[in-house]
């Protein structure tokens, strides 16, 4: 994908939001109610890749030793909230691979040693399908009202030289703006195509990350994928072990954040493709969002793309625009740009 192909997409004007359950597919990735209530109960999983077994996961979000209460905590298909002990109960399943965070306003985006951002744990469940995660969270000194978002559009590394040249030359330009934005809260997204097919590289990225010293979001892109996959889920593999969810979502200031991943690989080429769970828990993400609330979103492949238009093609190919983005556009309407 070229920089212009990656998106970064600002919810639209508030329109009448026609709620539109995601029937079919997102149902079948939901957990029965009755699993919800008893997680012991037998009962039959869905069909899906793999072994899989109910896990009920514990865990807490607290800040100076205090629970935060209402944190989202979610599988990357249902959400629950934090009680005002800032407790939580997630009852998921072991083919899961994370339980995270929508980290709120207010408090810092809690990073790793080469300031990538770390909302997420592994899902490691015992023998008995029982699973704990604990996360901590630091008060900002000041408001995120007011904050600066970097979004870098498909570096696009391929060998050594090209990763030299994204440190000599773009780094230092990324270092200089963050000096000249002082004290305010800045964070940056690399938005798809980190590196061009040479996974690699992404040691490196991380090293140039850790130098710019901000708080770092990665969007999955389609040069980020294992292509010896044959699924969604085996493509981003790689992606997924370093970096975490493909999908989440985070609060600064007033303007709730949302991260997707709809580049959609079937084995031998992608597609532009928000999958069931993906929306699914999207809606549960976005119910907790005040409507009229601002509301951006950032994806690789562009919600609907003109790159094929500007070469005298067709308006929308599979590749360049997501092929289910009236969905996307529905649970968007009640927010405002």
């Amino acid at each position: 994908m070229t920089p212009a192909d990656s998106s970064a997409l600002v919810a639209p004007g508030r329109r009448t939001f026609v709620q539109q359950l995601l029937t079919v597919g997102a149902a079948a990735t939901l957990l029965p109610d009755s699993a919800l209530a008893d997680p012991y109960q037998p009962w039959h999983l869905p069909p899906g890749p793999g072994p899989r077994r109910i896990v009920r996961v514990r865990g807490t979000v607290s800040s100076e030793g205090r629970g935060v209460p209402r944190v989202a905590v979610s599988d990357g298909i249902s959400v629950v909230d934090t009680d005002q002990r800032g407790e939580f109960t997630l009852v998921t399943t072991s083919d899961r691979e994370h339980v995270f965070i929508t980290v709120p306003r207010g408090y810092r985006l809690p990073v790793s040693a080469r300031s990538l951002v770390r909302h997420f744990q592994p899902l490691q469940p015992n023998a008995a399908g029982e699973a704990q995660a604990h996360f901590r969270l630091e008060r900002l000194p000041t408001s995120d009202d007011r904050h600066t978002m970097l979004v870098l559009a498909d570096i696009q590394t391929e060998d050594a030289r090209e990763m030299g040249r994204f440190n000599d030359e773009t780094m230092p330009d990324l270092v200089q703006t963050v000096r000249t934005l002082g004290d305010q809260s800045v964070f940056s997204v690399s938005c798809g195509d980190i590196v061009f097919d040479q996974l690699g590289l992404f040691e490196d990225y991380e090293k140039a990350m850790q130098r710019l010293g901000i708080p770092a979001f990665q969007v999955i892109g389609n040069h980020d994928l294992d292509k010896d996959g044959y699924t969604w889920e085996s493509g981003g593999k790689s992606f997924r072990t370093r970096f975490g969810p493909t999908y989440y979502s985070f609060d600064r200031g007033r303007v709730h954040y949302v991260i997707l991943d709809n580049v959609f690989w079937h084995g031998g080429g992608y597609i532009g493709y928000l999958d069931a769970s993906q929306l699914a828990w999207l809606e549960q993400d976005l119910a907790r969002v005040t409507p009229g609330s601002p509301v951006v979103v950032l994806l690789h492949i562009p919600v609907e793309g003109t790159r094929s238009i500007r070469a005298g093609g067709p308006r929308h190919t599979p590749g360049g625009s997501t092929a289910n983005r009236d969905y996307l556009y529905k649970l968007l309407a009640p927010f405002k740009s």
